[in-house]
């Protein structure tokens, strides 16, 4: 037997065991680390629709007869983009007289396509109805809307996020209520109203038109009762309203009101009225 020969037989052993330890450290190898969460830029398209506004992505004015709310989206309207409970980012939407728009802005995290989804809140996903003056631009800006989008695309290049469409929900409901009575405030309260007893103030010296947003539970009908109060300060009014909206929806109506007990009449504050003189909300 040659020398090369001997010299390979000597080094079997070692390259056997070389070889062993190899795959065992391969199969104790610990598993890929988790991909860390990357910011993300993110571009969501708001579909323009030309519905109503029960069915329209934003109610932010009116048209020129002063009564019909439209859709449209002021610049800069902030949209918090939610993973489940966790707040990933903050979109800014572009402006727009119409329900179409961009939301633009970053987010953070670590997603999968067509498996990821993100929901989307706008203003804000905690509601707060107080504050109201009774217009409606005051009325826009408690427009909470809400809406699901699926992640379609994850570029790790340029870390560039692509989504499906958004189709935002409305969470409340409009109502403008006309008071037969100039009013320098009004508080508003129904049995089970998510949104609270609402006091809307309005910025002038008195109105009789409030523009309202409550948070109603979704075809329920509901008593509304109203306590008025003069420019004064002291003279006080109630009024009673029956109504059953869905989400979106936008009433109106107008209210009778009657001197409460703080001015000598029998009548009370919450009391519910008779049928016959209740009268409707109508869409």
């Amino acid at each position: 037997m040659n020398a090369n020969n001997l010299s390979w037989l000597r080094r079997a052993p070692l390259l056997l065991a070389a070889a062993a330890l190899a795959a065992c450290s391969s199969d104790q190898q610990p598993a890929p680390a988790a991909q860390e969460p990357q910011s993300w830029t993110l571009v969501v398209s708001v579909d323009k629709t030309d519905a109503p506004i029960v069915d329209a992505t934003r109610g932010v004015g009116t048209n020129d007869d002063g009564e019909t709310l439209v859709s449209r989206w002021t610049a800069g309207t902030t949209v918090e983009v939610y993973d489940g409970e966790t707040q990933v980012g903050t979109l800014l939407a572009d402006g727009s007289d119409n329900g179409h728009t961009l939301l633009r802005g970053t987010i953070r995290g670590t997603y999968t396509p067509g498996v990821s989804t993100l929901q989307l809140y706008s203003p804000a996903k905690t509601l707060d109805y107080s504050g109201q003056t009774g217009t409606v631009s005051s009325i826009s800006q408690k427009d909470f809307l809400c809406g699901t989008i699926t992640v379609t695309k994850v570029n790790l290049k340029n870390y560039l996020m692509e989504t499906g469409n958004c189709d935002f929900t409305r969470l409340q409901s409009f109502v403008k209520f006309t008071f037969d009575y100039p009013l320098k405030s009004v508080q508003i309260s129904a049995d089970g109203l998510e949104s609270g007893p609402l006091t809307v103030t309005t910025a002038e010296t008195e109105a009789t038109a409030f523009y309202v947003a409550l948070r109603n539970t979704p075809g329920e009908q509901k008593v509304y009762s109203f306590l008025g109060t003069a420019a004064n300060g002291q003279t006080t009014f109630i009024g009673t309203k029956r109504g059953t909206l869905q989400h979106g929806d936008y009433g109106q109506t107008n209210v009778m009101l009657q001197p409460s007990i703080e001015n000598g009449n029998t009548s009370t504050w919450g009391a519910t009225p008779d049928e016959e003189n209740l009268g409707d909300i109508y869409l």
